[in-house]
């Protein structure tokens, strides 16, 4: 039996299946310009659902930008973290039409990053919790 699932790399196009509604609540958060914090486990499609969503929102709309930075979380680690931390929320809030997509795997520290009222990313944006995939059959991981 062949799996619908992608195993070790990002699932695109045909091989990304069923997150059609997290999909469009991502495109729409962001192109109006509401940031979104996503948290799921490692390999729950978190990386495939950002870069299909911004691939088509890339097509659907001439007048959008994309930039990638790898899961936020592990900013985290660094030494001058917290000192780097309040000076990218400094920057990023006076931006205009920017949006952002900030995911990561690590739940407890990233529900810490963003949900307490202590840090400088308290309420930055939406906070979406990705659901394991299922295929439409009813097969699931």
């Amino acid at each position: 039996m062949n799996s619908p699932f992608q195993y070790g790399k990002l699932a695109m196009g045909s091989a990304f299946v069923n997150r059609v509604d997290e999909k469009r609540e991502l495109k729409q958060n962001l192109y109006s310009g509401i940031n979104t914090i996503l948290i799921s486990p490692r390999r729950w499609g978190k990386s495939s659902l950002v870069k299909e969503a911004m691939t088509e929102l890339l097509k659907e709309r001439t007048d959008v930008k994309v930039c990638y930075i790898d899961e936020f979380q592990n900013l985290a680690g660094l030494k001058t973290y917290e000192v780097l931390e309040s000076k990218m929320r400094s920057v990023w809030q006076m931006q205009q039409k920017t949006s952002y997509c900030l995911y990561g795997s690590k739940r407890h520290m990233m529900i810490e990053i963003f949900n307490s009222s202590s840090k400088p990313f308290y309420r930055f944006g939406q906070i979406m919790f990705l659901s394991k995939s299922r295929r439409k059959s009813g097969l699931s991981l």
